[in-house]
């Protein structure tokens, strides 16, 4: 016969707690202490309380085959930097959304013909075009506005550097501002997104949800949406779509060249 299996739970609280868990560490306790050999550390964060039951036989720790419910979002306590970028799971990339059929990446003639095909007759408010910062003499267009009586969205678009004429911009920002006047519109529309695009990485108060697949460790803590990644955030009523690594990209590329020897 198999010894009989040792089973004792643990109880982590907070909706946003992190810490370090011992898989068979000691000093785990929850009206008693759990005596196991210490193994290796994963950092944690939990999303809402939970209960972990631990599985020992013969004193080693067993896989808990009856375990259901709630689990960890888990990370190994070394092998990652504090700028080093790290895999989220379970997470989508946001550079394959869309809101309006509108996509990162996009010139702004390609948005306007992709927004006409899902709205038809819709015109920006007004296109801007701009001087090119990186490339001077060049234009592209900087901004452009669409609205109906039911949303409105900005869109916000990098120049291309080394500059392209077939391809001046890319769309770098989508912000989204859905009308919704009614406690029902705000509870469709937040239904809609989160059907859309899948549950978010991080959430607070059902109000503002973040989406990103790539993080940065800063700690013991969760991890926090790696910089100049896609982006997906919801405010309230407002989505927005972004991805600031064109621009910090290009920039850096465009300060290795020199533009000339000023007079000395």
């Amino acid at each position: 016969m198999h010894p009989a299996h040792d089973r004792r739970r643990v109880h982590f609280h907070g909706a946003t707690s992190g810490g370090v868990l011992g898989l068979g560490a000691n000093a785990l306790t929850h009206g008693q202490e759990i005596d196991l050999k210490p193994e290796q550390l994963i950092q944690f964060k939990t999303a809402a309380p939970l209960d972990v039951t631990i599985a020992t036989q013969g004193g080693q720790q067993i896989a808990n085959q009856s375990a259901t419910g709630a689990t960890l979002l888990a990370r190994a306590a070394t092998g990652s930097t504090a700028t080093g970028m790290i895999d989220i799971p379970n997470q989508a990339d946001p550079a394959t959304f869309d809101i309006l059929t509108l996509r990162l990446g996009m010139t702004a003639k390609e948005a306007a013909a992709a927004i006409t095909v899902r709205i038809p007759g819709i015109q920006p408010a007004y296109p801007m075009p701009s001087d090119a910062q990186f490339t001077p003499g060049q234009k592209y267009t900087s901004a452009a506005l669409y609205s109906t009586n039911r949303f409105k969205t900005l869109l916000t678009f990098t120049e291309t550097y080394p500059f392209d004429p077939t391809r001046p911009e890319q769309l770098t920002s989508i912000n989204y501002e859905a009308v919704t006047p009614t406690d029902a519109d705000r509870q469709q529309f937040r239904d809609s997104i989160l059907t859309k695009y899948g549950q978010p990485y991080r959430e607070v108060k059902a109000q503002s949800a973040l989406w990103c697949n790539k993080g940065t460790s800063l700690g013991s803590g969760p991890l926090a949406c790696a910089p100049d990644v896609p982006t997906l955030q919801l405010k309230g009523n407002e989505l927005i779509l972004a991805d600031s690594g064109p621009f910090h990209r290009e920039r850096a590329a465009w300060n290795t060249k020199t533009t000339g020897a000023p007079p000395i």
